[in-house]
């Protein structure tokens, strides 16, 4: 049996819209070209510079 998957593509407006309401985390993701993808952990020199 063969399945087809789609996706779909949001807009900024729709996940701002997404993280108002509360069905996104509030750290840990973020939207590239349409997509949700889960960032990479925050360093200890990443954070360290970012403190400064």
């Amino acid at each position: 049996m063969e399945v087809q998957i789609s996706k779909m593509l949001l807009t900024v407006q729709q996940y701002q819209r997404m993280g108002e309401v509360g069905i996104l985390r509030e750290q840990g993701i973020e939207l590239i070209n349409g997509e949700i993808v889960e960032m990479s952990p925050v360093g200890s020199k990443h954070a360290k510079v970012v403190k400064q």
